[in-house]
This record gives structure tokens, sequence and C-alpha cells, in this order.
């Protein structure tokens, strides 16, 4: 098995990286803001990839850092731009005073083009909430841009562990959404979630930028990087756990998600080997 998720991990890696070009030759081949689109969308996670890709695209990174210094504008612009700041709350301090900083530099930004309706908020825990991220993308933008040339330096996985161990204002540690006080929660970005966007999106554009300049030891640095990251948990690893086949990190997890995604959920069993074996197996 191990040696099959390997052969199918190289297309989960090949998908990414077109996905990454895809974004690079929109952006007239900009890293830093192939950089800034990509890793955003990451922040969406899978329920609000969508809301986040438009977010990102609606709220250039050279108008967010020209305001870097000043954190509250940055989630100003983020909040506003993410339709979260139409509202009149009363007794929100915080809430009036993002929402006078959108309403004084709206005219900046290009169009709005996503709506509070477009966020789903159902079936997620408060720390995933997009709220939540957006404010700790916020954080990313103030303390971690520009970038790209952090990522492709970092000689360790551990650097660029720090540079995502995010940490948003403490006004998110005490609301789910503005205006709505909720359960104490941890306002700092979780290490499984800071790890599954290094996996799924820092990764490959540090494997994508090693490509194109043809730097062998970038690609194997991503790969070394990907072996030294916990294995992601969800419920497809944990249904190739039930059949005995265990994750020893992240490089084998991304084979087995690729492995399911390829052949077992479309039912292709007849072209998989591993299925292929269980069939025979079973005839018997």
């Amino acid at each position: 098995v191990e040696s099959i998720a390997f052969s199918v991990f190289n297309s989960r890696l090949q998908e990414k990286t077109n996905r990454v070009f895809k974004i690079l030759e929109d952006n007239q081949y900009d890293w830093e803001e192939t950089c800034y689109k990509f890793i955003g969308q990451s922040f969406g996670f899978m329920i609000n990839k969508i809301p986040f890709s438009l977010l990102v695209e609606s709220t250039p990174l050279k108008t967010l850092m020209k305001y870097r210094n000043n954190p509250d504008t940055v989630n100003a612009m983020l909040f506003g731009q993410a339709g979260f700041l139409e509202d009149r709350l009363s007794g929100d301090r915080y809430y009036d005073s993002l929402r006078k900083e959108y309403q004084s530099i709206r005219k900046l930004l290009p169009e709005r083009i996503v709506y509070p309706h477009s966020w789903k908020f159902m079936r997620s825990r408060p720390a995933n909430f997009p709220t939540v991220r957006i404010a700790q993308f916020a954080s990313l933008v103030v303390k971690g841009f520009p970038l790209f040339a952090r990522i492709t330096e970092c000689s360790d996985i551990t650097g660029i562990k720090e540079i995502f161990n995010l940490i948003t204002t403490r006004y998110w540690e005490n609301y789910m959404l503005f205006g709505k006080t909720g359960r104490k929660t941890n306002y700092r970005m979780g290490k499984e979630s800071s790890e599954i966007i290094i996996i799924n999106a820092v990764l490959p554009i540090l494997f994508s930028y090693g490509m194109f300049r043809m730097k062998h030891d970038l690609k194997d640095r991503t790969l070394r990087f990907l072996e030294e990251l916990t294995p992601e948990s969800n419920s497809v690893i944990n249904m190739w756990k039930k059949a005995g086949i265990i994750p020893e990190n992240a490089f084998d997890s991304q084979g087995l998600l690729q492995l399911y995604n390829t052949y077992c959920k479309p039912r292709r069993c007849l072209e998989c080997l591993i299925g292929c074996k269980l069939i025979t197996k079973s005839e018997r």
C-alpha cells in the first residue's frame, strides 16, 4: 500500500503545483501575491474555501501592506471586504471602531464580491468560525508578510511553524461573532489547523518554486518537511486506520488521501492495484 500511495502522492502534489502556477500566471508571476492568494484560500479550509478565495481576490496585498503597521486597519479591510461590517451593533466598541475605519478607507479597495450569506458557520466549532479565521489571517498579514522569502529561506520545519503560530486580538477570546459573546476560546491558531495550512498551501508553494527555478534542493526540502509533520486526522485517514493502514507522517497521509480520492471515492477499484488484490482475494 505504501508504495502505491507514494506514486499517487506525486499526482496530488502535481495537482497543487498546477493550481499554484495558475495563480502565478494570473498575477503576472508575482510570487508574493501568489503566496498571499494561495495561502489565503487555505484559511477557509474545506467549508469556506470559496468565500476566502473571493476575499483575497477583492483585498489586494499591496493595499494591505501599506497599513500593516496598523493591525486595526488591516482587520477592518478584511472584515469589511468579507461583508461582516455592514450592521450597527450597539455596545461593541471593537466592532464600531473597525466599521468606522472600513468606511473611511473603503474607496481604496476594489468592489466587494463576497457577502455575509456566503460564509458557512453550521457544523463548525467556534474556533473554526470564518470570523476567527479572518482574524488569524489578518495576524498573518501583519506579522508574516512579506512571506514568500521567509518560506523559501526556512531550512527547517520549525521556522515555518513559527510563522503560523498566529495570535488574534483578545477580542476573539470571548466572542464567536461580532457582538455575540460565547464560551471562552483559544484565540491562538491551533497546532492541527496551522499544520493543515502548511501541508496544503505553504509546502506546495515551496515545491512549485523549486520546479519553476529548477532548484532540486527546494523540492527535496518540501518532501523532508512533509516527513517531519504529523499525519492529518480526518474521516478518510480514520478509515485507512481501521483497515490497518496507519500513516507515520504527513507524507503518508497525503498519499492515502489521494489514493482515496482517485480510486476509492469514484469506485475505480478495478483500476487500483490494491482493489484488484482485494477482489481477487475475496473470489478465492
